[in-house]
């Protein structure tokens, strides 16, 4: 798949309308319309399952199906925040304008973090939602599960763009809110998926509306107390604005040559980082695409990002600390298969994983740093950048950078202390074949 698709649904739910607080209303209900039924108080709920109308779609990654995702993946997804903005589609639309601003009755901003949410350090952010416990499809607010926000039921026509964006843990230092868009300033240091996305009907609620008989009128003012009562509810697909990096290691040399093999069985792997840019804004809200798209902007400075182990702790978190709350940093020494005795490609025999992934900026040349150490020497106290040069690895043949959104492995042939040789492959994290490209032989460690 090109992207996790994640969508926000709105959805009738008149079981509902019986238990919700007045206040919780953007207006009063209109009472004289003909077509009443048009103009119920529709409640916004998210949904992150797949549309009903995109059934070609099934089975594309969508949230919902945790179940088939790795153990360590569906825990983070089950604990993860999603932040929500919504605000008037009429031009001119101030982003500025909170929720609980004195007069705003939710004719500019329907949804921020000022509606009811707790965690006041962070009001200018969208509204936190977690995925249900049900289904995980559905979001429900993190802050007042049982609160039910509704489109405007004092204007019915007025639709709402909707936006909605994934940090993870990253630290943020600033939002800010402008009158046409909203960016966070934020650091990353590997372990975070930063997503983003804003709603936009599929082709599919395209050809709904077409078949109606209003649908001229559902089509301009879709993402409204009007169009939700036609069934039309808007969908967000997400988009990673990272790079997804992994590591696995295979014996090289001869296996059949004792002395040749030996060597790559007695070095260990102790440390492996990549370097990447980490400071960067991200564009979560904008009422001018052209001017002020959805993006995530690095800053030029770099660090090195350190690759982790992750696990699950006993009440079911995925940690990358140990029992004294230090880094997990994998340390790997190669395993001996005899399966792998026959086959002369290093790359043909059985890999094995090195730690979890990491996440970092898009780049063009991908900068990785190992440090290694021999069982033979006695010397723990070896340091990559003091006594190995960096590999700079390429992204495969035909691709300009490692992309935003695209998995990668990076498969490092062990043929002993301070001898490496590298390839790349694509991993499904979205749609792709398997790339195999040598390292250049400038990178090979030692004439590796």
């Amino acid at each position: 798949m090109t992207r996790t698709h994640a969508y926000i649904a709105i959805i009738a739910a008149a079981a509902a309308l019986t238990a919700c607080n007045h206040d919780e209303y953007t207006g009063e209900v209109i009472e004289d319309d003909p077509n009443i039924y048009q103009t119920e108080p529709m409640p916004v709920m998210i949904n992150l399952g797949d549309s009903p109308y995109e059934t070609a779609t099934k089975g594309n990654g969508a949230f919902g199906d945790l179940a088939e995702l790795d153990p360590l993946d569906s825990a983070v997804w089950r604990e993860a925040v999603f932040y929500v903005y919504s605000f008037s589609k009429e031009p001119g639309s101030d982003l500025r304008t909170r929720w609980s601003d004195a007069g705003n009755d939710g004719d500019i901003c329907l949804i921020d973090a000022t509606r009811h949410d707790l965690d006041s350090a962070r009001l200018d952010m969208g509204k936190a939602a977690k995925l249900n416990t049900s289904d995980y499809k559905l979001l429900e607010w993190r802050d007042n599960p049982d609160s039910t926000v509704y489109y405007n039921t004092r204007d019915y026509y007025r639709s709402y763009d909707f936006f909605v964006y994934h940090i993870g843990d990253a630290e943020v230092s600033s939002v800010d809110r402008q009158s046409d868009h909203i960016d966070i300033r934020l650091q990353i240091d590997g372990s975070q998926d930063l997503l983003g996305g804003k709603a936009a009907l599929t082709d599919g609620q395209k050809a709904m509306i077409a078949s109606k008989e209003q649908g001229d009128e559902i089509m301009a003012n879709h993402y409204s107390t009007f169009s939700a009562n036609h069934e039309v509810n808007p969908y967000v697909q997400l988009d990673h604005y990272l790079t997804k990096v992994r590591f696995e290691l295979y014996p090289g040399g001869d296996l059949k040559d004792e002395r040749d093999s030996s060597a790559c069985f007695e070095s260990y792997i102790r440390r492996v980082e990549i370097d990447s840019q980490t400071a960067a804004t991200m564009t979560v809200a904008t009422n001018d695409e052209a001017a002020w798209p959805l993006q995530l902007t690095f800053d030029e400075r770099t660090s090195r990002l350190v690759l982790k182990e992750r696990y699950l702790t006993d009440d079911g978190k995925v940690s990358d600390k140990d029992s004294h709350g230090n880094d997990s940093i994998p340390v790997k020494r190669l395993d001996f298969h005899e399966e792998d005795m026959d086959k002369d490609d290093p790359y043909d025999r059985i890999p094995q994983p090195l730690g979890g992934h990491l996440l970092i900026a898009p780049t063009d040349v991908m900068t990785v740093r190992i440090s290694m150490y021999n069982d033979r020497s006695d010397n723990d106290d070896l340091q990559g950048d003091e006594n190995m040069p960096p590999l700079h690895l390429y992204p495969p043949e035909g691709a300009a950078m490692f992309e935003a959104g695209k998995s990668y492995v990076v498969k490092l042939a062990i043929y002993g202390y301070q001898q490496i040789e590298a390839q790349i492959g694509i991993e499904p994290w979205i749609t792709g074949e398997d790339h195999k490209e040598e390292i250049d032989p400038d990178d090979m460690i030692n004439g590796y």
